[in-house]
């Protein structure tokens, strides 16, 4: 089948499955980070997230999609290889968070996130007045398919 007919995978949906401080979910979030952010968290900073945040990863058949951790109050952080999956990932965390017994949640969405906004927006979230920057020496990242967490001082 030439190449412009065959399916595209976007067609298999995605897959969640909790993550835990074990080293599979360390290397599953590290290997995200490295796409999307162009850098890692040290494997101490991700075991400490997943020691204190719910957290999904995202597969779409055997291929890594994303992850996303929610806390008490709000969610994050959530990255996508692919920002047209953070749509399935943000409903699958409302619903999470919803399970938890989270009254209030709150994302720190890039600007940039036109995706994650167009949805959130959608689904009744409001634009918070208050507005964090992030500023940088050097540009890196793809900030389309990654949403943040509070505290902001944190990426």
């Amino acid at each position: 089948m030439p190449e412009s007919r065959r399916p595209s995978n976007r067609w298999i949906a995605l897959t969640p499955e909790v993550l835990s401080p074990d080293a599979d979910s360390v290397a599953a979030v590290a290997q995200i980070e490295r796409v999307v952010l162009e850098f890692a968290r040290t494997e101490a900073e991700v075991r400490l997230l997943l020691e204190h945040r719910e957290a999904c990863g995202y597969r779409r058949g055997d291929e890594v999609a994303g992850y996303a951790f929610i806390a008490a109050g709000g969610a994050g952080p959530i990255a996508a290889l692919d920002p047209d999956d953070l749509p399935a990932i943000l409903s699958h965390v409302e619903g999470g968070a919803a399970a938890l017994g989270v009254e209030r949640l709150e994302f720190e969405v890039p600007s940039t996130n036109a995706v994650a906004i167009r949805h959130l927006l959608g689904r009744g979230f409001r634009i918070d007045p208050w507005i964090n920057y992030l500023m940088s020496s050097r540009p890196f990242g793809q900030f389309d398919r990654f949403i943040g967490f509070s505290p902001p001082l944190f990426l």
